[in-house]
């Protein structure tokens, strides 16, 4: 069975929390040690998430601004 922290779990929540609030969520961090499992592999998912829509609200940003360099 799958071992979880909370905290890790917290990490995630806030990650979505932030997108929801519209807001830029920051990459989630585990530790170098953490398993390989499930967890992990669903945090480098959100990752790869996040940086695509951090990348995305910063274009509309700039494009909102006038700014189409």
């Amino acid at each position: 069975m799958i071992q979880v922290r909370e905290e890790d779990i917290d990490k995630i929540t806030e990650a979505f929390s932030s997108i929801m609030k519209g807001k830029s969520p920051q990459v989630i961090e585990l530790p170098q040690d953490y398993p390989d499992n499930e967890v992990r592999q669903a945090v480098d998912f959100i990752n790869r998430f996040i940086a695509i829509y951090n990348d995305t609200a910063n274009l509309a940003y700039q494009l909102a601004r006038g700014k189409l360099e």
